[in-house]
């Protein structure tokens, strides 16, 4: 064994019978490269990446090169979902490096120091060979020219993204969204840009939130087709339900199979924004199957797990990329008729490396008994390995959608309420938020909360008290964005880290929407309800990023969302029961179904909706 064995994180689990001897990241790995002169070898992935196992198996079980590494590199293995801070130092290194975005695995060669000299994705066995000879090489015969190359790039790291002046935003931006949604829309099959195709759920909501403002039929049509295409199976699993995180072609057919916590959680919201806008309960089914799916196979104790593996074993007990979810065609032959072997989607010749994703190109109606049958066909293959690291950000975002459901569908309360009490137990510890914790380790979390857990989590508190109308709710998120700001906002900019790494937050959307435009979410509804101040943080952080935002909205659709909330939505506090018609804000991206406040007589707001007032909520300046 190397030094990862008493790690909780599953991802450093895997590696600790590697030939290399991997160093978790410390100061115990820092010190042996100062004192036996080496360089770092910084290997950073998670435990449900494709690619990650393939090098794992390529490279870091063989004996030959794990021996080459050994004597002339420390090697360090990172789970980037434990400390997203230090993966993003280094992707963001790595862009600047190739003109490109990274991925994972994440290869980064450094000084003893920390500085890194060179930086790869995943590369193979007999390349990664060449490379490791000669930086051993230049590292013992080229030292100060390489910590010359090193300093350069460790100065470049540091630089921050600097606006190019600022825009003022008025109705126009309305339009310029438009355009930007219409261009960068495949027509044909749904979702935004190339192939590999993300969901991109800011872009959806984005579209939707233009929708509701214009009641443009065709940014109606972006958003329901893409929501639509994304379902017919490949992306969303239709046996077993749950979304993989991408696919690696334009129809949304082959994905890389891991699930992540984060993406069916923003795609339960996007889905019911669909179903809020359209009235088919098409799109309300796919959500109530996926809020089962990560209930029952994602949860426990109401908390959810980060996600399964891309790969499982198939029936030789070989570990295959999507072994568990796609079938032969003799085992589906056998089961169905032919009809039925059409409706789903097969054929003899497979969509996927000759064998079958279930998939239902005309979305026509597969029934219970068809889904059944497919399941019962899984039963004897081994599911795929589940991290059950949980990870605060991602559980807001999952638990939000149940509260956005259960208001659609009672039972899902009990969930929602659940899932939000358990994370709070195991998250705020002595007024401190935690990032992450191994759901049964019995050592509490010691990796304090980014900016994005501080975000996600104040916008699901919002949802839960919109919903409950639980003050411990309100509370709770105002004390969140209160710690947020004093922590990691300056003049409009916003830090995703401050302590080991200073790294600038993100303000495009990546794997998920960008923290800032979550907390411009929080901030607007917080300011209507309370304090102008938080509107005031608001629009000065619009207004720093405004010059990236302007030309390419959809880009950073979740701060675009905020600038067209601030531009439509109405902040006005006063209002009382004579005049009615000043409605304080419409908290929600949609009409419904949590809709207007208005003041009565006695010292609270009426919640009144589409079929009249169903509640009251207190005064909260």
């Amino acid at each position: 064994m190397n030094h990862l064995e008493f790690e909780d994180s599953p991802y450093l689990q895997q590696h600790k019978n590697n030939p290399f001897d991997w160093y978790p990241w410390g100061d115990e790995a820092f010190e042996k490269a100062k004192k036996e002169d080496k360089p770092i070898f910084l290997s950073i992935g998670y435990s449900s990446c494709h690619w990650c196992h393939v090098m794992e198996e390529e490279v870091f079980e063989d004996e030959m090169i794990a021996k080459l590494m050994n004597k002339s590199f420390v090697c360090i293995k990172l789970d980037k979902e434990e400390r997203p801070d230090i993966d993003k130092y280094y992707q963001n290194l790595f862009t600047m490096l190739n003109g490109r975005g990274g991925g994972w695995p994440l290869s980064i060669f450094m000084t003893s120091e920390l500085k890194p000299f060179y930086s790869a994705t995943y590369i193979p066995a007999s390349n990664f060979v060449q490379i490791i000879d000669y930086f051993a090489k230049e590292y013992k015969e080229n030292l100060d020219e390489l910590v010359s190359k090193a300093n350069q790039i460790n100065s470049l790291a540091k630089m921050l993204h600097k606006p190019n002046g600022i825009v003022a935003f008025d109705d126009s931006f309305i339009d310029t969204c438009i355009s930007n949604l219409n261009k960068n829309h495949d027509k044909f099959y749904g979702g935004f840009f190339h192939a590999p195709k993300f969901p991109h759920t800011s872009s959806i909501n984005l579209a939707i939130k233009l929708y509701t403002i214009t009641k443009d039929e065709k940014l109606k049509q972006i958003a329901l087709s893409t929501l639509k295409n994304m379902s017919k199976g490949g992306l969303y699993d239709i046996v077993d339900s749950g979304f993989c995180r991408y696919s690696v072609d334009e129809i949304w057919l082959v994905p890389h199979f891991e699930k992540m916590t984060y993406d069916n959680g923003l795609l339960i919201e996007s889905f019911l924004n669909g179903y809020f806008i359209s009235g088919d309960d098409y799109f309300l089914d796919i959500a109530t199957r996926c809020s089962d799916f990560m209930l029952s196979r994602m949860s426990q104790n109401g908390l959810f797990y980060s996600a399964s593996d891309a790969d499982s074993m198939d029936k030789n007990a070989h570990k295959e990329e999507g072994a568990y979810f796609v079938y032969d065609y003799e085992e589906l032959e056998s089961c169905f008729d032919i009809s039925t072997i059409q409706l789903i989607g097969a054929s003899k010749e497979g969509n996927f490396e000759g064998k079958i994703i279930i998939r239902n190109e005309d979305l026509a109606q597969i029934d219970d008994k068809i889904i059944q049958k497919l399941q019962d066909l899984r039963v004897d293959k081994p599911y795929p390995f589940i991290d059950k690291k949980v990870i605060t950000a991602w559980n807001a975002m999952m638990i939000k959608s149940l509260f956005i459901l259960s208001r659609t569908k009672s039972a899902y309360l009990h969930h929602a309420i659940k899932s939000i009490d358990s994370l709070i137990d195991m998250m705020w510890i002595e007024n401190k938020l935690y990032h992450s914790k191994l759901i049964d380790s019995t050592t509490p979390p010691s990796i304090e909360a980014f900016l994005e857990d501080y975000a996600y989590l104040a916008d699901c508190l919002l949802e839960a008290y919109k919903t409950t109308f639980d003050k411990r709710y309100f509370s709770l998120a105002l004390s969140l964005i209160d710690i947020a700001i004093e922590k990691f906002y300056a003049n409009g900019r916003w830090f995703f880290s401050v302590d080991e790494f200073m790294t600038e937050c993100d303000f495009f959307d990546g794997s998920y929407p960008s923290p800032i435009g979550i907390m411009l979410q929080t901030l607007t509804t917080i300011g209507s309800l309370t304090n102008p101040r938080y509107l005031q943080i608001a629009h000065k952080t619009i207004e720093f990023y405004s010059s990236f935002i302007a030309k390419e909205p959809t880009s950073f659709a979740s701060i675009s969302l905020a600038v067209i909330r601030v531009l439509k939505d109405d902040y006005i506090i006063k209002s009382n029961k004579q005049n009615l018609e000043n409605i304080i804000p419409k908290i929600d991206i949609l009409d419904k179904p949590f809709v207007y406040l208005y003041e009565n007589e006695s010292d609270k707001y009426d919640i009144c909706g589409q079929n009249g007032c169903f509640g009251q909520l207190d005064k909260l300046f």
